[in-house]
């Protein structure tokens, strides 16, 4: 629209953005051409805020899959976030909230599922 003589108000008016937002587009085609108007990826890069490393994630994931809280000593006799909390605690030194549990976990598709409330002994 600038090549064929719009002004940066007229152009800010027909886009619904700010003149200056203009300006700033028009300096970068000028400089760049059309790639330095291109989109660009914004934000932190994916996992960069994460509190636990890749490998850390896997060994909390198979200690999940391959045993019971009481079978490492912890007085809990299922996985629950707080568990999971003194996992992480006790494995590497890191105080995670539990909110922070619960990401992690949706991430690793692990779902809540709540205990039969048969006893065993009903089941025979």
């Amino acid at each position: 629209m600038r090549t064929k003589g719009m002004t940066r108000t007229e152009i800010a008016e027909i886009a619904g953005v700010s003149v200056g937002h203009v300006s700033r587009v028009w300096s970068a085609y000028q400089k760049e051409g059309n790639e330095g108007i291109k989109l660009k990826k914004r934000g932190a890069p994916i996992g960069s805020r994460r509190t636990l490393t890749l490998e850390q994630e896997r060994e909390i994931q198979k200690t999940l899959v391959d045993k019971t809280p009481d079978q490492i000593k912890f007085p809990w006799a299922l996985w629950t976030r707080e568990a999971i909390c003194t996992l992480i605690k006790h494995k590497y030194k890191i105080d995670m909230p539990l909110r922070s549990i619960s990401h992690y976990l949706k991430r690793w598709g692990f779902t809540a599922q709540r205990p039969t409330k048969k006893a065993y002994q009903q089941d025979r």
